[in-house]
């Protein structure tokens, strides 16, 4: 299932409900995964949060993977986005899956305050830091966008080395 969970002029309290309802179904009925997209400043998605709004459906479910289609890199510090990953990743009993990508709204990063022309160059440092992340236990990286020195990373995720990711859009 694939969900950006759009504005449909009615409560969201109801929205969520209705949606978790679904949600508990598909799980019961043996569907693989459900995938959430990442929007923000618009109707298109009125659950932006996706690591919280995952939380709550892997709370809700015992078998339906859950994913990110994506985590928007150039919106999220590396660092706290790996921390998310990580914790989600146990929260969910280690049924998460990872996408990411760069976005393809330049309003979206525009608001954020970034350049949408730097989008692909953050994205992928971004990504760059990410996979390093996953892969040790005190993170060092000197880059363009994000610099760290020796910071402890004391939550690993529960799948090894990392929940399986996804790049979509990328024809790189």
């Amino acid at each position: 299932i694939f969900d950006q969970m759009e504005a449909v002029g009615r409560p969201l309290h109801e929205v969520y409900a209705d949606r978790l309802a679904l949600l508990e179904a598909a799980d019961e009925a043996g569907v693989w995964c459900y995938f959430k997209s990442e929007h923000h400043y618009t109707s298109l998605d009125t659950a932006p949060s996706i690591s919280s709004w995952l939380a709550t459906v892997a709370a809700r479910t015992t078998s339906l993977r859950i994913g990110s289609l994506v985590y928007l890199l150039p919106s999220h510090h590396p660092i706290r986005l790996y921390e998310e990953i990580a914790m989600l990743d146990h929260l969910s009993g280690g049924r998460l899956e990872v996408g990411v990508g760069r976005g393809i709204s330049p309003v979206e990063h525009e608001k954020w305050g970034l350049e949408p022309d730097l989008a692909r160059d953050r994205s992928e440092e971004t990504l760059d830091v990410l996979l390093a992340a996953f892969g040790t236990d005190a993170l060092t990286y000197q880059g363009r966008f994000f610099e760290v020195d020796n910071v402890p990373l004391e939550v690993r995720p529960l799948q090894s080395p990392h929940p399986p990711m996804w790049y979509p859009g990328n024809l790189d």
